[in-house]
């Protein structure tokens, strides 16, 4: 990648010292690949802790919010996601008081969210990632 700095695996915090880490864990059979920064153990999960996070949501609230939708269940049901049912069951638990710190916070773009959380684990209901893609092929 142009103009990122690869540095050296034996350089902490390199991109080179983090690809050999995740590298190595990965031989090892470490099933904690991901480490202590993964939200969720699916990539359901991780995909709707993104979604709820991320531009205009501070990191704290989109947390909440993942956990919130997290103690609803409503990522335990991922045969029903293309449902409408699941958007309108998004719809109800995003726009809650979230508590944090002793206050009540609420969560903004709650039904913008529900939609896009709705259509993307949708997507993965119906397509399963091929491990053949790169990350870059991935993420697009």
């Amino acid at each position: 990648m142009s103009g990122v700095y690869w540095g050296r695996a034996e350089e902490l915090g390199t991109v080179a010292f983090w690809y050999t880490q995740a590298h190595w864990a990965a031989l090892s059979g470490d099933t904690a690949v991901h480490g202590p920064h993964a939200l969720g153990r699916t990539l359901e999960e991780e995909v709707a802790a993104c979604v709820l996070g991320g531009y205009g949501i501070p990191a704290n609230v989109g947390l909440a919010a993942f956990d919130a939708v997290c103690a609803d269940g409503l990522l335990d049901q991922r045969t029903d996601v293309e449902q409408p049912s699941f958007e309108e069951s998004l719809r109800a638990t995003l726009p809650r008081p979230l508590c944090m710190d002793g206050r009540s916070v609420r969560y903004r773009f709650a039904a913008q969210r529900a939609r896009r959380l709705a259509a993307a684990l949708a997507v993965l209901a119906r397509e399963s990632p091929s491990d053949a893609l790169s990350d870059v092929a991935f993420r697009d």
